[in-house]
């Protein structure tokens, strides 16, 4: 350990005493070292604090050289880190991993089981369980990238990726959010069949109950029309076709019990979540043809279909699928209206130009919509 003495920081220099003896540290008493803070060189990534307790392994030179386990940080709730630390500066040790589980800023969860998983290729796997404090440890790891994943009920976490080295440690903290579970069932609202293979998504809700973009979790019914996805404990809404910036799904939207939020708690399954599906609908191409001022097809542009309440149905960009003749081809839903954005930008001596251009057009509608675009300079 280390821990910092005077501190000047109109220069960002800072005066450390390292505790406990690494390799290459004289053994008679405190060493002490002088170290940058972000203050005043950006080679240090944390500024010290005077009477905090840190752990600091440069990424200079020896002997304070270590490449995996390095960083600054406060030692307390780290102490696994120390112990990493002290298995690469040691020399020769084999391959330690270990890692702090956390649920947010609670502290450690014990009792969660870790699953070591080697890439494909490789049938090795591993698990340990962490202790009171949260702490897992493996040793004598083989070479190679694993994957790290936690479980306990009653809680979700994402797998992280890691390299283990032949001889040294890694350090990989993980953070598991509270979950419980939604249940219903998707039928067709004209005869109340269960309805199977349909994405069902489920969108958390800010304070203001707004939903996200993205969906938290999505899952697909089976041939009983019925879905299970487990998420962190929250409000949510519940829907297919149901994203606030997009129309990507076959089925028009359903939003269940008219957006009104889903509470999901910790350990507990909310079940009823039901939704009623319209047909899916048909897709079908959706010709453009697009032209520059002078009557040339352009053949570089990006472009995107909204529907009438401004979702994205569908969008290109660096000219994919576009020919020689300018045309693009979109996909749409026979029978719905849209309003097709076409927009391009490029440096023309010097000066950087942008040409814009739309039009309206109906899915299904045979032959080629022409957009012209129209170019002006952005101001530089």
């Amino acid at each position: 350990m280390i821990k910092t003495g005077d501190q000047d920081n109109s220069d960002g220099h800072a005066r450390v005493q390292i505790e406990e003896a690494l390799r290459n540290v004289a053994s008679g008493g405190p060493a002490e070292v002088e170290i940058v803070t972000t203050n005043g060189d950006s080679r240090c990534q944390y500024r010290l604090s005077e009477g905090e307790r840190y752990v600091f392994i440069t990424s200079g030179t020896a002997p304070y050289r270590i490449d995996r386990c390095s960083g600054t940080f406060q030692l307390r709730g780290n102490e696994h880190r120390l112990e990493s630390l002290r298995a690469q500066v040691s020399g020769g040790s084999p391959s330690l991993l270990s890692g702090l589980v956390q649920q947010g800023s609670a502290g450690g969860l014990s009792g969660v089981t870790v699953l070591l998983k080697r890439r494909a290729g490789h049938a090795q796997q591993y698990t340990e369980v962490t202790d009171a404090q949260g702490v897992f440890r493996f040793s004598g790891l083989p070479v190679g990238w694993y994957s790290v994943v936690p479980s306990k009920p009653g809680y979700l976490a994402k797998p992280v990726e890691i390299y283990m080295p032949a001889k040294g440690c890694n350090t990989s903290d993980l953070t598991m959010s509270p979950a419980g579970t939604i249940q219903g069932t998707v039928r067709a609202a004209t005869t109340a069949k269960p309805v199977a293979k349909v994405r069902v998504q489920a969108f958390a809700l800010d304070e203001a109950g707004k939903p996200q973009l993205l969906p938290v979790r999505t899952a697909i019914t089976g041939e009983d029309g019925r879905y299970t996805m487990e998420v962190p404990a929250a409000r949510y809404r519940v829907a297919v076709n149901g994203a606030p910036n997009r129309d990507d799904d076959p089925y028009p939207a359903a939003i269940y019990n008219g957006g009104n939020p889903v509470h999901v708690s910790q350990g507990n399954t909310t079940s009823g979540i039901d939704l009623a599906v319209g047909e899916p609908r048909t897709k079908v191409a959706v010709r453009f043809r697009v032209l520059a001022e002078d009557g040339k097809p352009v053949l570089a542009s990006s472009l995107r279909l909204e529907t009438k309440d401004g979702k994205i149905r569908w969008e290109t960009r660096n000219a994919h699928g576009v020919n020689a003749m300018g045309e693009i081809v979109a996909r749409g839903y026979a029978g719905e209206e849209y309003r097709a954005i076409v927009s391009n930008g490029a440096g023309i001596n010097g000066r950087f130009w942008y040409s814009e251009g739309s039009a309206t057009v109906k899915a299904g509608t045979a032959g080629v919509t022409t957009i012209n675009l129209t170019r002006r300079l952005l101001d530089q």
